[in-house]
């Protein structure tokens, strides 16, 4: 099977680079515009089979990069919840008494009051399961968060999760199945 991994195109928070996972936000209007233009110009492959994270926007991704095809929503391809750090950034959480060195070790990002990564990624590698076992053997997206991908390629593919970071609209191509998977080439907006 190949499976294209798509980053959710941007929101207002994505702008400010603020952590974004359980808010529930829609896509911001140079995010709308900007997948508009990628998908003119022919960057994101066909697909038989497209599936969500059943975030909002994420569905308004897939409306604007596969009108008529719609998804499959995955409750565990939801992204990360980031705890008492929704919605802030980086410099706002070094700021946070205590919080000086936060983000220093990249193994060890806790997010207080969130989700472990461990449990994370062991909810999204049973959302990949429940994906391969839908899509069978025919060409499928999944349209979702960028930690969604990066615990997913960190799993099905190798390497360190953080060589997968991907801006909004972007994403990987992959091959395989059985939850072991080759990175084909990359999807740029």
């Amino acid at each position: 099977m190949r499976l294209a991994l798509i980053r959710h195109g941007r929101t207002a928070w994505n702008l400010r680079m603020a952590y974004i996972g359980r808010t529930d936000l829609p896509l911001c209007p140079e995010g709308r515009e900007e997948l508009e233009r990628c998908r003119r110009s022919a960057g994101y492959p066909a697909v038989q089979r497209l599936f969500s994270s059943p975030m909002l926007r994420c569905v308004q991704t897939c409306e604007i990069l596969y009108p008529g095809l719609g998804p499959v929503l995955l409750e565990s391809m939801r992204e990360r919840d980031f705890g008492r750090f929704e919605g802030l950034t980086h410099p706002e959480i070094a700021a946070l008494p205590g919080c000086g060195d936060w983000g220093m070790d990249e193994e060890r990002m806790e997010f207080p009051g969130g989700e472990r990564w461990e449990d994370f990624a062991r909810r999204v590698l049973g959302g990949l399961e429940r994906l391969e076992n839908e899509a069978g053997a025919r060409d499928a997206a999944l349209v979702c968060h960028g930690g969604v991908i990066m615990a997913l390629l960190e799993k099905a593919a190798g390497g360190g999760r953080y060589g997968y970071m991907c801006p909004p609209g972007g994403g990987y191509l992959l091959a395989g199945s059985g939850g072991c998977y080759s990175v084909l080439g990359s999807i740029s907006p």
